[in-house]
């Protein structure tokens, strides 16, 4: 963690962490205090964001990739399990190790969705998850049609997310889609289950994520905007 003063709040993050087996120990015993931001989403949107992801970097390379059916079905029909990004998706087996180790009162879920369609009160829990003073209004946001996202701006600068964000995804027929759906029901269920838990009361959807899996960490230690 970098240095900060006692009056800043510093924020680490990375897309690893969540599913990384020696993450929540390790940053345990780094800071027993520390908060935790996990960004969530529907998992079958979030495999197909991992996978567009991976086939805009092997295009920059000039490199080929599977089509999305062959990497995360068998050829027999059923999920492909043994293909990490569609593991990744299986969000219970890791958030029942987080909640192991931090007590729910450290995490905060962020629903993703809600996040891109409207920011402003997503951004308003994070504050009080925080205990900080609500700083931002919703003149920080403006909505970019071009990019089709929300951009934050305060009084000199304006910032939109990197042209990474948003890209294309790839068209996945209904019946794959459905079929990654029944794959994922048991595991999202359990999942909005621990998330009820951890977060005191249903959430409004039936699915959970984050757009990169991203627990964020804070320690009491800028809020930065």
């Amino acid at each position: 963690m970098p240095y900060s003063f006692a009056d800043q709040i510093t924020i680490e993050k990375s897309p690893a962490y969540f599913i990384t087996e020696s993450a929540p120990a390790r940053i345990r015993a780094m800071n027993a205090s520390v908060k935790l931001l996990l960004i969530v989403r529907d998992p079958v949107t979030r495999l197909i964001s991992d996978y567009a992801q991976l086939a805009a970097n092997k295009a920059r390379k000039d490199k080929a990739l599977a089509s999305f059916e062959e990497l995360v079905l068998q050829p027999n029909g059923q999920v492909n399990t043994a293909y990490k990004a569609v593991r990744i998706s299986m969000y219970s087996i890791f958030f029942e190790k987080w909640h192991r180790v931090f007590p729910r009162r450290q995490i905060h879920i962020v629903d993703g969705d809600d996040l891109v369609r409207d920011p402003f009160p997503e951004v308003q829990r994070i504050e009080e998850f925080l205990g900080i003073a609500h700083r931002i209004s919703k003149d920080n946001f403006f909505y970019n049609k071009t990019k089709g996202f929300y951009c934050v701006r305060n009084e000199t600068t304006e910032k939109c997310l990197n042209e990474s964000k948003g890209r294309r995804h790839p068209q996945v027929s209904e019946e794959v889609i459905h079929k990654l759906r029944q794959f994922y029901a048991p595991t999202t269920a359990c999942s909005s289950e621990l998330l009820e838990e951890i977060s005191d009361g249903p959430r409004n959807n039936s699915y959970v994520y984050t757009g990169s899996m991203l627990p964020l960490l804070y320690s009491p230690i800028t809020y930065l905007f």
